[in-house]
């Protein structure tokens, strides 16, 4: 059990996105969720989750990350969290390594592998197996979610998949992404190839699977290859 001290001060670390901007037109997404009648559609939720090395910070002998991911968990696996479409960043180091949407704001309780797969790969990544011409889930640098295995119970899973929280706190990086992904605009501190992990997942995107790669050793982000065609795929109806 986690004491009210610990919980309030991790609750800054568990940011929640649902909102829509301009000039997008306002629609039945862009409401506030905590009121008394249901909305006529699905609220849009991205989880925005600190990951950075002040995490590993001890409140009460429990690390404020263990406490963040015992929350997540929590708010996830409430049965009376329905008919919501629910999706993930994550917000640690510094240029050129932070991070985009690891997981794309989809229906709570839908099968989690079929939406990793929902991108199209060139050929030169395909596997050879029964993935041809499609992502594979070894192109990542995610856990993989079991047969079946639903929206609510594999994004804790994702948070929990890298334990050691490191780096910087990027918090206005995190919702210029953010923003980026509901604009349905290109991934900016994500765009780099699926198997880094600050990569935006290509279930988030469509496009060409971004070929970017990280070059550690350069003063500036610059890449060593391009080939990036990819926008985000925004929740939002227009």
């Amino acid at each position: 059990m986690f004491s009210k001290k610990l919980l309030g001060r991790v609750s800054a670390s568990l940011l929640v996105v649902v909102f829509s901007i301009a000039p997008l037109p306002v629609s039945a997404e862009d409401i506030e969720i905590y009121q008394s009648s249901a909305p006529s559609e699905p609220p849009n939720l991205l989880f925005i989750m600190d990951h950075s090395v002040s995490m590993k910070g001890l409140v009460d002998g429990v690390s404020k990350f263990d406490a963040l991911q015992s929350a997540f968990e929590g708010v996830l696996a409430n049965p009376a969290l329905t008919n919501v479409n629910v999706g993930l960043l994550t917000f640690a180091g510094r240029k050129p390594t932070l991070h985009g949407v690891y997981f794309p704001v989809s229906p709570i309780d839908d099968d989690a592998q079929a939406i990793m797969l929902s991108n199209l790969l060139p050929s030169y990544l395909s596997d050879g197996g029964n993935n041809i011409g499609y992502f594979s889930m070894d192109d990542d640098a995610l856990p993989n979610p079991g047969p079946g295995q639903t929206v609510r119970s594999f994004l804790p899973q994702i948070l929990a998949y890298d334990s050691s929280p490191k780096g910087a706190t990027p918090l206005l990086e995190a919702f210029y992404e953010a923003a980026l992904y509901f604009r349905g605009e290109p991934p900016v501190m994500g765009n780099f190839e699926p198997r880094l992990v600050n990569a935006a997942h290509p279930s988030t995107y469509s496009g060409h699977i971004i070929s970017r790669q990280l070059n550690v050793y350069a003063r500036d982000d610059s890449p060593t290859v391009t080939t990036n065609t990819a926008v985000y795929n925004s929740p939002i109806s227009s």
